[in-house]
């Protein structure tokens, strides 16, 4: 997610937009230097390993790559519900925030992200309040990046583009889950790519938590940043007693300007409805051939 040090007001978006067509906004042009969050933590601390809960047995290796496979192509699939099968509603909370914690501006909107008579999607913004952000800025690539999933998950259609490392067999809230460490083979110039952590329910070998950042972070010729990643961790729920579908991300960092601009984002989602299109029979021209 991208920041500029000098917030410029977006009007309030009372808008329908086809999401095939991409997002198009008229939002004031920001300066050229823009930042994404940047915490402290290193990477490999953004995305921690395992909690302290205890270890549960591990499977064979032969089964760890039939699990891998498995969670992989479920996954996939999943993504592909959720873009052209599933209705929902989305709230993002942008809240920048004094030293003490305290908010002291924001950008929210909600949303709700439907499919017009042609099968086309749509995001209708539903409440869209004037945002009151002092010292940071949205960019239109954050904009998109809030209603794409993959700009705060694992992308799972580049799959593979990573390693992927088992971890261990863990207790999960009220889940026991396979951990895996996800890392790109390589990353080449002017992409960015994710590094963190999944969990996989160990019944229905669906991811259910992902935790990481995207990497690597990109420093102009003197050093200073210019694309910086702030650690995320998404969670997902059942929908339908049948997939796990994401309900919650969260976000935190510290722009890195003056002494430091705490920032928080949180995207809800919820209310999925599969969608059934609806179709009209129109009867042929002339009579009704006899048999």
């Amino acid at each position: 997610m991208r920041f500029s040090s000098l917030y410029r007001r977006l009007p309030a978006l009372w808008l329908a937009i086809p999401i095939a067509a991409g997002l198009s906004l008229a939002a004031a042009p920001l300066p050229a230097q823009s930042y994404r969050i940047v915490n402290s933590a290193s990477p490999a601390q953004a995305a921690p390993a395992h909690s302290a809960a205890p270890r549960l047995p591990d499977p064979t290796p032969a089964r760890i790559a039939i699990i891998q496979q498995t969670f992989i192509a479920k996954e996939k699939y999943i993504r592909q519900l959720l873009r052209h099968s599933y209705t929902y509603k989305e709230s993002i909370d942008l809240d920048e925030l004094d030293t003490d914690g305290n908010v002291v501006g924001s950008y929210k909107q909600k949303n709700d992200i439907l499919f017009n008579d042609s099968g086309v999607r749509n995001i209708v913004c539903t409440w869209c309040p004037q945002p009151t952000l002092r010292q940071v800025g949205v960019s239109e690539q954050d904009i998109h990046d809030f209603f794409d999933m993959d700009a705060y998950n694992l992308n799972i259609s580049q799959i593979a583009e990573y390693n992927i490392h088992y971890i261990g067999h863990f207790k999960l809230d009220q889940l026991t889950a396979y951990e895996f460490a996800i890392t790109p083979k390589q990353i080449k110039k002017g992409r960015h790519y994710f590094q963190g952590h999944v969990w996989v329910d160990d019944v229905s070998m669906q991811i259910v938590k992902a935790t990481g950042q995207d990497v690597p972070n990109v420093y102009d010729k003197h050093g200073h940043p210019t694309n910086v990643f702030l650690p995320f961790v998404t969670y997902y729920q059942p929908v339908d007693n049948r997939y796990w579908f994401p309900v919650f991300t969260e976000s935190k960092g510290t722009l890195p300007y003056g002494a430091g601009v705490p920032v928080q984002l949180v995207i809800r989602y919820r209310d999925y409805k599969r969608y059934v299109a609806t179709h009209t029979i129109t009867p042929l021209p002339g009579p009704v051939p006899q048999p």
